[in-house]
């Protein structure tokens, strides 16, 4: 499966990824240099596989990310 991540959506946009997810999750980031908030389904990788393919700077630790269902 091949990563792909998207920035800034609305609420709609949110729920529609969630849904089209396999898990019926995503997950989501914040890069701290813009505030821009970066969303993915969750099977795709975890926060900080993520984070480094989009090169934000992420230090949580695993189980301190955003996940969102419906």
């Amino acid at each position: 499966m091949q990563f792909e991540a998207k920035k800034n959506l609305s609420n709609s946009e949110i729920a529609t990824l969630i849904e089209v997810s396999k898990h019926r999750a995503v997950r989501r980031i914040v890069d701290p240099r813009n505030g821009d908030l970066w969303y993915w389904k969750a099977e795709l990788g975890t926060h900080a596989e993520g984070a480094r393919k989009l090169g934000v700077p992420y230090d949580k630790r695993p189980g301190e990310g955003d996940i969102l269902t419906l």
